[in-house]
């Protein structure tokens, strides 16, 4: 590269021509999955529908309630390794910190 291309080069992100748009492949859902069961996780607490889910993936377990895409702002009570509807957040469903998987409606 010479001098006059140092000065007017940017990265390729910034350039028209290096667009690059990723469109992701439909695919069947997958199976459940088939483990045991995740019961409370982190204690007795009120957990978001969304960390239920995503224990259950990432763990292979089963949280014993059906959740939806539309139950993942909802927010449940675990009490004795049940998890059990507690409210729906209309503003959604916040985890306290990135390692205590306990929540509270917005």
């Amino acid at each position: 590269m010479n001098s006059s291309q140092a000065s007017t080069a940017s990265s390729w992100f910034g350039a028209d021509a290096g667009i690059c748009w990723i469109h992701p492949e439909p695919s069947p859902p997958a199976a459940p999955p088939d483990g045991g069961a995740c019961g409370c996780y982190n204690g007795q607490n009120d957990y978001c529908g969304l960390s239920i889910v995503n224990r259950a993936w990432w763990y292979g377990c089963r949280p014993g309630v059906a959740l939806s895409v539309a139950d993942y702002d909802d927010l449940s009570a675990c009490d004795g390794g049940v998890f059990t509807f507690k409210q729906s957040c209309s503003a959604g469903c916040i985890s306290r910190t990135m390692t205590n998987n306990t929540g509270y409606c917005r």
